[in-house]
């Protein structure tokens, strides 16, 4: 019998550092105000003027609205992190959905 720890399976470790990508987290609101098609209030009071919305992907992560980038329209709110999807404007209701929250 060899008792060799070089033998052993090694665990994988989980990825560390600057480029890790948040986890989307569920959210506590489903919608979110859309007053106009591009113009939303965040639950948190945020607005596109103030520190606004950015484009992001299904981790919440920012990204370049590029179509190899962003293949959905997401949005993260700069100020707390909820992650919102364009396509749901629904301006008869004034609402956008929330598809979840980063951890800012």
């Amino acid at each position: 019998m060899n008792d060799h720890a070089d033998d052993l399976p090694r665990k994988s470790r989980p990825e560390r550092g600057p480029y890790r990508s948040p986890a989307l987290s569920p959210a506590d609101v489903a919608t979110i105000a859309a007053l106009e098609e591009d113009r939303w209030k965040c639950h948190c009071g945020n607005i596109p003027h103030s520190d606004g919305f950015a484009p992001a992907n299904r981790r919440g992560r920012e990204v370049e609205p590029t179509p190899d980038q962003w293949p959905e329209p997401l949005y993260v709110c700069n100020r707390c992190g909820l992650v919102m999807d364009a396509a749901t404007v629904n301006l008869t209701t004034h609402t956008v959905a929330v598809v979840g929250r980063i951890l800012l």
